[in-house]
């Protein structure tokens, strides 16, 4: 309601701070722009940026906690706009100030500095010294909260946050120990976080933290915990109606889908999150990291229905978007989405990229997420046979050596003919079959009507037309000969 009334009045804003910076009335022009700064970060992080530097530049006497918070702002924006470095660098300028200051004034602003220090340094693939930063930052907030200043409001700072601290460092610290294969932990500090963002009102931390319980539940192999969480971060996404969280929560969405092989319905849902992410990226560049990941699974999806040369769009706009943010593990993550299509056909191929791939995860120290192991494992072992050991192992390490252009570049023709269908076997998710659509799916392949397999099984014709109905959607088929096809061989009947 509020970013709308203001969407309303932003001319008279404009002109309230073009006349505040015209009249020397720094200090209220400064006051205003630490106002407006969420405003500015929903839709015009460029234009508050000018506003921002044009009012820490200007002469006038602005009050030391003022100026503290309004550096800490421009660092939001500019990062906003894809450049962390320069915004962890203006984010520093904020924190010296704060550490002159002192007292409680000087430890919130130094807390709130060292958090967002540290996202900008986990934004940068700089996981263990951006951990380290985030468990400074919590332990400042911890030290407020003992004092019974935890969520201590300070009138000079405008609407920089200044409540809930504690949660936002905590889901940034789940948010590293999920990407670096420690589930257990990341769903123990996003569940802790969890009060401080509510008390906060923060919607976007909240989806932030549900959205990493989702994926921590997947990697554990709990869907069932998956599915709750994302039951709460859909509805928290339908009440605030803010792009990004919806975005992502279509995308976890359709994650879950694709791995209960429901590959229509993940079609489905991937499609609308990406066109949802290509609306804000402009405006949030840090969401080119998930625009990346979701056109990556959409091609995982599109390469399971057998669309190769949609597929291949996918992986390519895929790394496009990952390469535009260098996040080492996003772009190993498009390379490995790339492999699945290319596998089969090019051995050779996708062995240098799996090695180039390898190179990228470690230098991040972030790992192939537990999800997708079994079908990478399943994949790599069939290369291996069409290859040799050898030969492989060769090509793996030379992928390691290359550069993200030349591996792409495929310049050595694969002259092998391409693997049998049944040299690598179904996803994971293929196994998503319950034990009766099984037996559906074996009487089906011998031809049996769907009122034979009724009276086969002592059911009902309507529930065997409903298990039909989610075999083909977990199988990704159409039809009854195309799903006998793929159980055969697949080996599922």
């Amino acid at each position: 309601m509020w970013l709308d009334q203001l969407e309303r009045e932003k001319d008279n804003l404009r002109a309230a701070l073009n006349w505040l910076l015209a009249q020397d009335e720094v200090e209220q022009a400064v006051y205003l722009c630490n106002d407006l700064l969420w405003f500015w970060w929903h839709g015009y992080p460029r234009e508050g940026r000018l506003f921002f530097e044009r009012g820490l530049a200007a002469q006038g006497s602005v009050a030391r906690d003022l100026r503290a918070w309004a550096w800490q702002a421009l660092g939001i924006l500019v990062s906003n706009q894809g450049n962390f470095a320069h915004g962890a660098e203006i984010t520093q300028t904020s924190l010296a100030l704060f550490q002159e200051i002192g007292g409680t004034i000087g430890t919130l602003g130094s807390a709130w500095a060292l958090s967002n220090i540290g996202t900008l340094t986990m934004y940068q693939g700089e996981y263990t010294r951006a951990r380290q930063i985030l468990e400074e930052s919590l332990a400042l907030f911890r030290e407020l909260e003992d004092q019974g200043n935890g969520d201590l409001f300070l009138v000079a700072a405008g609407s920089v946050p200044l409540s809930g601290g504690a949660g936002f460092s905590l889901y940034r610290l789940a948010w590293i120990a999920n990407l670096q294969g420690e589930y257990a932990s990341a769903r123990v500090l996003a569940e802790e976080s969890l009060p401080s963002l509510k008390a906060a009102g923060n919607s976007f931390g909240l989806s932030q933290a549900m959205g990493i319980l989702v994926s921590a539940a997947l990697n554990q192999g709990d869907y069932a915990s998956a599915r709750a969480f994302l039951t709460e971060l859909l509805t928290l996404s339908q009440e605030n109606g803010i792009k990004r969280i919806i975005g992502t929560a279509l995308c976890l969405q359709g994650q879950l889908a694709f791995l209960q092989g429901e590959m229509s319905r993940a079609h489905t849902l991937l499609a609308e999150s990406i066109a949802l992410l290509k609306e804000i990226v402009s405006s949030w560049m840090p969401f080119q990291n998930n625009l990346a990941e979701a056109l990556s699974i959409l091609g995982r999806v599109v390469t399971r229905q057998g669309n190769f040369a949609r597929a291949q769009t996918l992986h390519e706009e895929s790394l496009a978007a990952a390469r535009h943010m260098a996040n080492p593990h996003i772009v190993a993550f498009s390379l490995e989405g790339l492999v699945e299509m290319v596998v089969q056909g090019k051995p050779a191929w996708a062995a240098r990229l799996w090695g180039a791939a390898e190179e990228l995860r470690e230098t991040t120290g972030v790992p192939l997420p537990a999800i997708w192991l079994p079908d990478y494992e399943r994949s790599v072992a069939a290369a291996r046979a069409a290859l040799g050991e050898q030969a492989f192992s060769a090509l793996w390490a030379k992928g390691r050596t290359l550069s993200l252009e030349q591996v792409l570049a495929d310049q050595e023709p694969v002259l092998l003919p391409p693997l049998s269908r049944a040299v690598v076997p179904p996803p994971a998710s293929a196994a998503g079959l319950t034990p009766r659509e099984m037996d559906v799916l074996r009487l089906l392949a011998q031809g049996l009507t769907s009122a034979q397999i009724a009276g086969q099984l002592v059911i009902g014709l309507v529930t065997v037309n409903s298990h039909v109905r989610s075999i083909y959607n977990k199988l990704g088929v159409t039809s009854r000969s195309a799903a006998t096809r793929y159980a055969i061989e697949h080996h599922l009947v």
